[in-house]
């Protein structure tokens, strides 16, 4: 599997992952990203998961892929933002840095090189 496409794999899995953790919490209380804008979250990540497994695993992502990933990113982050707040928790952060990693890896040249 081309070096990208493991990045993105892990950026995209850690995406969809992180909407089930707490995104809040106060005085003990927590509530996970599925109950509230996770469930958008949820298939943005999963589509862009699924961009990363499809098509030719040992060249990078071609330029439709490419676009699409880097949209689905850019608005898994925009939500994320939108949501960070005196509460959050580990699952918002989780989301925005995984949102990031998946708009901006796609920009990346990651050769694979033999040791």
């Amino acid at each position: 599997m081309n070096n990208q496409r493991k990045f993105l794999l892990g950026a995209t899995a850690v995406g969809v992952l992180s909407v089930f953790l707490p995104w809040a919490t106060i005085l003990g209380f927590s509530v996970s990203g599925i109950n509230g804008d996770g469930i958008v979250v949820l298939p943005l990540m999963a589509t862009a998961l699924i961009l990363t497994i499809v098509g030719n695993r040992t060249n990078a992502l071609g330029k439709k892929s490419k676009i699409a990933t880097i949209a689905l990113g850019v608005l898994t982050a925009l939500i994320a933002l939108m949501n960070i707040n005196n509460f959050s928790a580990i699952g918002i952060y989780l989301t925005l840095m995984a949102g990031i990693a998946t708009a901006v890896l796609p920009f990346l040249k990651l050769e694979n090189k033999l040791a």
